[in-house]
């Protein structure tokens, strides 16, 4: 506490750190909007929210999480990605159970949704998102494209509730 009263706050370097390490969104959680504007002055990188703003809170909602129009859409990119990522196990039996077994399961989700014109639930996309983890885990693939793939998927958004595993 007492180098808090005697340095300077490093406030200009700590927003431009953030813009240059890929931080796109920055929210100030306090009762007015001083810090945001602070942020516009410093860079144009960063887009700053406050949650004194509810219509700022409700775009904010829009921009970072999955909206459940799109979760068929997940569902698919989650298959394409199970299908399309090289293999790199030669056991049959774990590939059957990590990679077969799941992706057979999340593919009846995907055909009996289609067919019904309904939309998953939150759990089915969790369930498919799962799968397509197993089966990257399975097919022994790299951790950078790993993270690729569901960066991909997700369109770097989130779910509204945590994913085993991640």
């Amino acid at each position: 506490m007492a180098k808090q009263l005697i340095f300077p706050i490093r406030w200009q370097e700590s927003v431009t750190y953030l813009a240059n390490n890929g931080v796109k969104y920055v929210i100030e959680m306090g009762p007015k909007d001083v810090l945001k504007f602070l942020i516009k002055k410093i860079t144009p990188l960063l887009n700053p929210y406050s949650f004194n703003d509810f219509k700022q809170c409700d775009e904010l909602r829009d921009i970072l999480f999955v909206k459940e129009d799109d979760y068929l859409k997940i569902i698919e990119r989650c298959m394409k990605a199970a299908t399309s990522t090289k293999n790199y196990n030669s056991n049959y039996e774990e590939y059957r159970d990590g990679v077969i077994l799941p992706y057979k399961a999340v593919e009846e989700i995907y055909v009996s949704k289609r067919k019904d014109k309904s939309v998953p639930s939150e759990a089915q996309v969790i369930q498919a998102i799962n799968m397509v983890m197993s089966v990257m885990e399975t097919k022994k693939v790299p951790k950078e494209i790993k993270e690729n793939k569901m960066k991909q998927i997700l369109e770097g958004k989130f779910l509204r509730r945590n994913i085993s595993g991640t």
